[in-house]
């Protein structure tokens, strides 16, 4: 599955470049530049475009590489991970890609039951597209669905889990706008009881998670990769999330959640 992640890279950027080049072309032909600054103008435009077509050639070199490789399937349950490593695919809308640190795939997270009016909305505010009432859910490797993460809220986004069945198994609650250097939420059970708060910094997204009792359920800091990995993480944005393996199942599932939710809201 990683090695399909680059390749719709490969094919997106591939796309964006020829829709620039052929905008510089038509711009430089119905209004020829006259000034140093047309000029200037109509040059970054192509520069642009050749910068996603050497964006799409590097996809297209790391998915050649990848197809090598032998890379299987994760067979691990969610409740026995004790990590993630997320990835962000492309697309309009803000979808996750999450595999373990050999290159298993563990599955995805994607919009479901989109309204129309979401996908130009998502041009506009493609950093806030969270905000809107959207449901997420994720995925298994093999397209099982495992939990559903359904958000609502204005001044606060409350985001009701629940599993395949339709079950809901907790509610993350965050303050959205309160501070623009630390982000603030509370993690509730099915019975609204408290599980967890969650603090996390603003400009790096940066979160050590424990609770009341100090034990600590998940850790992750931005920029940090193990370096034996990135044979197959080349990339310079692997995003990799310690995650504790002694928690209770519903209490891993609704950590996980939260945890997507949080990247789905970090798009790059």
């Amino acid at each position: 599955m990683i090695a399909e992640l680059y390749k719709r890279r490969m094919k997106g950027s591939l796309v964006l470049s020829i829709i620039i080049g052929v905008t510089a072309i038509a711009v430089g032909i119905l209004a020829p530049p006259l000034s140093g600054e047309d000029w200037f103008s109509l040059s970054s435009i192509s520069a642009l475009s050749l910068f996603m077509l050497g964006a799409s050639a590097a996809s297209r070199r790391k998915y050649h590489q990848l197809l090598k490789l032998d890379i299987p399937e994760s067979e691990e349950s969610l409740i026995h991970l004790d990590h993630l490593v997320i990835k962000q695919d492309s697309g309009l809308l803000p979808k996750l890609m999450l595999f373990l640190k050999s290159g298993a795939s563990v599955g995805y997270v994607k919009a479901v039951s989109v309204p129309f009016w979401a996908y130009p909305l998502s041009i506009f505010i493609r950093n806030g597209v969270t905000f809107l009432p959207l449901t997420f859910a994720m995925y298994s490797s093999r397209g099982e669905q495992k939990f559903r993460l359904k958000r609502k809220g204005i001044r606060q986004s409350i985001v009701t889990v629940e599993d395949h069945n339709g079950e809901v198994l907790g509610t993350y609650v965050q303050n959205d706008f309160k501070s623009l250097m630390t982000m603030k939420g509370k993690i509730y059970d099915r019975d609204n009881k408290l599980l967890l708060p969650v603090l996390i910094k603003g400009a790096s997204g940066d979160f050590t998670l424990r609770d009341e009792e100090g034990r600590q359920w998940a850790h992750f800091y931005n920029g940090y990769f193990p370096h034996e990995y990135t044979k197959i993480f080349s990339d310079i944005d692997n995003d990799i999330v310690d995650i504790n393996n002694q928690l209770e199942n519903e209490e891993k599932h609704l950590l996980i959640a939260v945890i997507c939710f949080l990247f789905l809201q970090r798009r790059k």
